[in-house]
């Protein structure tokens, strides 16, 4: 997923993959949102490490 300008690594299951360097109270680009997007199709559980909750937009 290099390629999208997004890291991850497994988690250790077949069915998941950690996340980095994303941070999701920031406002994310579209090329980033596609990368996620293109992850969680393959990868049903994602985690997203360290983020502050409190900042999250919606």
């Amino acid at each position: 997923m290099a390629e999208l300008g997004l890291r991850s690594r497994p988690l250790g299951t077949p069915i998941g993959l950690e996340v980095l360097d994303v941070d999701l109270a920031e406002p994310l680009g579209e090329r980033t949102l596609t990368a996620i997007r293109s992850l969680f199709a393959e990868n049903p559980v994602l985690v997203f490490r360290k983020q502050d909750l409190e900042r999250i937009w919606i």
